[in-house]
């Protein structure tokens, strides 16, 4: 289809739904805007993606012939820069979760506001204009929701309820670009070591959230989840990923990453209490902890936030050298081993909303 002269200049936006009267609001709502075309099933849109280009498309996931999920997958064959925002009502966990695993942008749930729905495409249209910066942004916003997807956090209806704040907290740290250049170093080295450390960040904001901190402690504690372990990327790859045993000397050099890591959160310019946070967060209450066996009162209460949300991450996550426990089984484990050596006080709320 040509486009119209009307339409000229405009940023192209294809929307795909089998409910006839779901893209007839849309397009009423949108085409003032954007240069709109339709379709009603994915083998339809699809044909429209062959012959013509789009900069964003939103499309249902439960559709007749062929489905969204099927459908982003030859889209992204076509027009492999093109922005994808899915939406259902029906849709699982898994359908989710494929559906940013091949590259959607966002996802909406069915029954939306008519407002959030402009909002999204306002916001992923401008991000696509704003380039590379943005880009990355949405990139790492697609792995966080993955995470929270796999849910290792407790229940969904809990998790829901505190999104949003968490959410805005994410958005807000990430204006910051020393934030995502140091995450994408992090995402570079090693992929386990950029998960763990949005896992840690994630975790940590949910408890913020769930307690209501002011936004500026929630920020603040999250960012130093995302960036505690930045000085493994100054660590030997190899003794980081090692599946024995690792020597006395081998285990020396892991504990250097927190050395690392406070002198290049300090290099980067970043508030002296994050950079304590990656010097700190392996030091146990009782003394036992590194680099330099500070005791309760030499550990900043960050420090000590972020040191349950690492051990809990780490516990929840496949290692090379042991498989991943389920949230219960990690919450027992760190009431059996870790008794006198974090703060319990993180760990009951943890606890708390975890088992809802």
């Amino acid at each position: 289809m040509q486009q119209s002269s009307a339409g000229a200049g405009k940023k192209k936006l294809l929307i795909v739904d089998d409910e006839k009267y779901i893209t007839q609001l849309l397009t009423e709502l949108l085409e003032n805007e954007y240069a709109v075309e339709t379709a009603n099933d994915g083998i339809q849109a699809f044909n429209k993606l062959k012959s013509d280009s789009f900069d964003l498309m939103l499309t249902d996931i439960s559709m007749p012939n062929l489905d969204g999920i099927e459908l982003l997958r030859l889209a992204r064959t076509q027009l492999p820069e093109m922005n994808v925002v899915m939406m259902s009502g029906l849709a699982t966990t898994e359908n989710v979760i494929d559906a940013l695993n091949l590259g959607a942008c966002h996802f909406i749930k069915k029954p939306f506001k008519i407002d959030d729905v402009n909002n999204i495409i306002k916001q992923k249209m401008n991000a696509a204009a704003a380039g590379d910066g943005a880009s990355e942004v949405d990139a790492i916003m697609t792995d966080i929701n993955y995470l929270i997807l796999s849910n290792n956090y407790g229940r969904m209806t809990d998790i829901k309820k505190v999104l949003p704040n968490c959410t805005q907290s994410y958005y807000e740290i990430f204006k910051d670009a020393r934030v995502v250049k140091n995450l994408l170093k992090i995402k570079q080295f090693d992929d386990a070591i950029y998960r763990h450390s949005l896992d840690v960040g994630i975790i940590a904001s949910i408890i913020c959230a769930f307690k209501h901190v002011k936004v500026g402690l929630l920020n603040a504690i999250t960012l130093s989840g995302f960036l505690h372990d930045i000085g493994k990327i100054n660590v030997d790859y190899n003794i980081l990923n090692k599946s024995e045993k690792l020597s006395a000397e081998e285990f020396e050099q892991i504990k250097l990453h927190t050395f690392y890591g406070h002198n290049i959160l300090l290099e980067e310019g970043f508030k002296e209490e994050v950079a304590e946070v990656a010097f700190k967060h392996h030091e146990k209450l009782d003394g036992t902890g590194y680099p330099r066996g500070y005791t309760e009162y030499g550990i900043d209460t960050a420090s000590q936030f972020i040191s349950v949300c690492d051990i809990y991450s780490a516990l929840t996550e496949k290692r090379p050298y042991r498989k991943k426990l389920t949230p219960q089984e990690a919450l027992e484990l760190m009431h059996k081993d870790f008794v006198g050596k974090i703060n319990f006080d993180v760990v009951k709320l943890l606890k708390l909303f975890i088992e809802g």
